[in-house]
């Protein structure tokens, strides 16, 4: 899933061109719903430009004790007090370095 709502150009086309070589079509639009599908296995990425923590900070320990990795689209760890600059959540590091790739893919 990748959340377009608050993103910039010319990111925004690019991750919308993109995702369709990864075929991730589900969107929620809540981000508990979406951590829980990743946790589980239901679901293997999802991209977040807005980062409040009460939406992603449960969400980001709970993947990660599950062997998920996240990190912010410039590959540095992800705080509680980081409000923008995005947040990549893989299945593990290599695939996040993959995913970076591709999704962002000129």
């Amino acid at each position: 899933s990748v959340s377009w709502q608050y993103m910039a150009e010319p990111e925004r086309t690019r991750l919308a061109r993109n995702q369709t070589k990864i075929l991730s079509q589900f969107a929620y639009r809540c981000a508990a719903h979406e951590y829980r599908l990743l946790a589980s296995g239901h679901a293997h990425f999802v991209v977040y430009n807005k980062l409040m923590p009460w939406d992603h900070l449960a969400g980001v320990l709970i993947h990660a004790e599950a062997g998920g990795h996240a990190a912010r689209f410039d590959g540095s760890a992800y705080l509680p007090s980081h409000l923008g600059s995005g947040l990549l959540v893989a299945p593990g590091k290599e695939s996040w370095h993959e995913l970076r790739r591709e999704l962002w893919a000129q």
